[in-house]
């Protein structure tokens, strides 16, 4: 069943009853899409060239330009990323953009598949983006307040080729720059270029271009800093839309045909939590009656009404994983609610053991943001508790084999969010840290007759070319994990030790997993020992060396021991600072590791790890 509307797209916002009302900040008013972008970026401190662009070596003023430079265009393919990190509707915002662009022109914004050359979007400083095809990864910063449809297709004509409007050789004849009414040191923003730099596509200059800037851009005492010499010019800078010129450039730059009537239909979005879909097309020339139609859909049989496309699996089942709030390790969704529920095998109870909890608290009552638990199949199953704030709970456990998780946040203020670890009776770890929460959550500590100490780190170390880039738990820049920082004032040969809690021994034979990183070109070695506690230390596994790049080694190790014992990471500094190695995902399992039941190995050694060498036990 289909339906067509004309008009926006509008997204609804639920509100729950029985909490207090709570009043969402003021918002000042800004003028279109240059506004949006020059008002972030000055209130969280950003300052780029001409107030959004990144500047490489091919800029003016060095002989080339991203409109007069072929190479600087994008094939008839662009290729394209959005970060996780978005939620659902600014992804999908992001996406009906980007539809728009391909519907309007003849290239086509597709998902990258393993292009060296693509657009990121991600949420990074404000709003930003560079000029042209720059080569490899390219970022466009659509930060936060920059979600904006104008924001997104302005910061995309920037990457594909375009400058700001005001730029032009001509703009003297059709504005006024009032330079007195320029803050001390913005002029430069208001540089023009020559026609040798820059060219005008045979477009006249267009006040409605949503490359313009608004007339009091840069003002130092709220009077215009741009004033238009003929009529037409009283809105500059506020569209959220292509102009008519906008687009004509696009399509003259990319050698697309000129449309007189309908688009082509966009392709379809993604489905949303009330299992629909849409596609749009776009009228352009004097008999259109609409700008725009959109189209609605059902979606199939296999969409959930009523779940949140940011939620995850409504059901997980088997004997260990973790779960987490919408979009962690990122700030959890505001206005959604997620339930989950866990499944152990028949027989069996859950246990649920919380590593990281960051909820919004109100006067010490869990009101606007909540995460209840209930032992059982579903929310109408027996309540075990409401948590919210930032005290890690104790360990839960159900009474039968199903446990329910109830996320809910309100429409404002989120937070870190949580990340639990959950296991089925018979399959439980003896230890697991994700390092999400610190080492401390996990019991773990220093050795105080190390050098120095391992430390805590997000994205990537200090130092360049060394240390990973993301974390193993989460494979983003936000997530943590532990490593040691080797510059000064660590010289060569130093140490650090950190220390698991003491483990109890469930079976003679059990298993130790963890995660390490060694890229930098000092990296000396990296000693895991098993420190039983009434014997001596022993070492179960050594790697050592530069491992050329930034991939996390994912490794299992058998244990033998009887008795009680702890787990000791050693690094060391090497012959200079390049040297930051890591660690994350540390899990002891009760049982054998999987390839030691294929084989049946018994005994005891050290395993030797590395790339460049074999891997074996002695």
């Amino acid at each position: 069943m289909k339906s067509i509307a004309l008009g926006v797209l509008l997204m609804l916002t639920s509100v729950s009853s029985g909490l207090p009302v709570k009043q969402g900040p003021a918002r000042k008013e800004i003028k279109g899409a240059m506004g949006a972008i020059l008002q972030t970026n000055r209130d969280q401190g950003y300052e780029y060239f001409q107030g959004d662009i990144v500047l490489t070596n091919r800029e003016p003023g060095q002989n080339k330009n991203a409109i007069l430079d072929e190479s600087l265009k994008w094939g008839t393919n662009i290729p394209y990323v959005i970060h996780s990190q978005y939620s659902f509707e600014i992804r999908d915002l992001i996406e009906d953009v980007l539809r728009e662009y391909s519907a309007r022109l003849c290239v086509n914004f597709v998902h990258r598949e393993n292009e060296a050359s693509y657009i990121l979007y991600t949420r990074d400083n404000g709003c930003f983006s560079s000029v042209g095809q720059i080569g490899g990864v390219q970022t466009i910063s659509i930060g936060s307040g920059c979600e904006q449809r104008g924001v997104i297709i302005h910061e995309t004509m920037h990457a594909m080729g375009f400058w700001h409007e005001q730029s032009r050789y001509d703009r003297d004849d059709y504005v006024e720059i009032k330079w007195e009414n320029i803050q001390s040191g913005k002029e430069h923003n208001f540089d023009k270029y020559t026609e040798y730099e820059i060219q005008t596509l045979g477009e006249a200059y267009d006040y409605s271009s949503i490359m313009h800037y608004y007339d009091t851009a840069f003002s130092a005492n709220g009077e215009p800093t741009i004033v238009a010499l003929y009529p037409g010019g009283e809105n500059m800078g506020q569209r959220e839309g292509f102009s008519t010129s906008d687009l004509n450039k696009l399509r003259k730059l990319y050698n697309c045909d000129f449309i007189d009537g309908w688009t082509r239909w966009t392709d379809w979005s993604e489905c949303n939590k009330e299992c629909r879909m849409y596609r749009r097309r776009f009228c352009e020339g004097d008999s259109c009656a609409t700008d725009s139609e959109v189209e609605w859909s059902d979606c199939d049989k296999f969409c959930i009404v009523g779940t949140d496309k940011d939620c995850n699996l409504p059901f997980v089942a088997g004997g260990y994983g973790t779960i987490s709030s919408p979009l962690f390790p990122y700030s959890y969704k505001a206005d959604v609610e997620c339930v989950q529920t866990i499944i152990a095998p028949p027989g069996e109870i859950v246990k649920l053991q919380f590593e990281f909890l960051e909820i919004e608290d109100y006067q010490g009552i869990c009101y606007y943001d909540w995460l209840k638990i209930y032992d059982g199949r579903d929310t109408a199953s027996p309540q075990i508790g409401t948590y919210c704030g930032s005290k890690t709970p104790s360990a839960i456990y159900s009474t039968s084999n199903t446990l329910t998780v109830n996320f809910f946040s309100d429409y404002s203020v989120t937070m870190g969010g949580f990340l639990a670890d959950y296991y089925s009776s018979s399959t439980a770890p003896i230890h697991v840290c994700h390092f999400e929460g610190g080492y401390e959550v996990c019991g773990w500590t220093h050795d105080a007759d190390a050098d120095f100490n391992w430390a805590l780190n997000r994205g990537s170390t200090v130092s360049d070319y060394t240390g990973p880039a993301v974390d193993k738990t989460t494979g983003t820049a936000k997530g943590q994990y532990l490593y040691i920082e080797t510059s000064s004032p660590q010289t060569n040969g130093m140490k650090a030790r950190i220390m698991t809690p003491e483990l109890a021994v469930p079976n003679k034979v059990h298993c130790l997993e963890f995660s390490y990183n060694m890229f930098g070109e000092n990296i000396d070695r990296l000693n895991v020992y098993k420190q039983p506690t009434d014997g001596c230390k022993s070492l179960i596994y050594t790697d050592y060396g530069d491992h050329g790049n930034n991939d996390w080694i994912t490794v299992k190790i058998p244990i033998y021991e009887l008795n009680p014992y702890q787990i000791i990471f050693e690094g060391g500094r090497g012959n200079g600072y390049k040297g930051d190695m890591a660690i994350d995902e540390v899990l002891v399992h009760p049982n054998m590791c999987e390839d030691d039941k294929e084989e049946g190995i018994e005994g005891s050694g050290i395993v030797i790890g590395g790339e460049d060498k074999a891997s074996f036990s002695v």
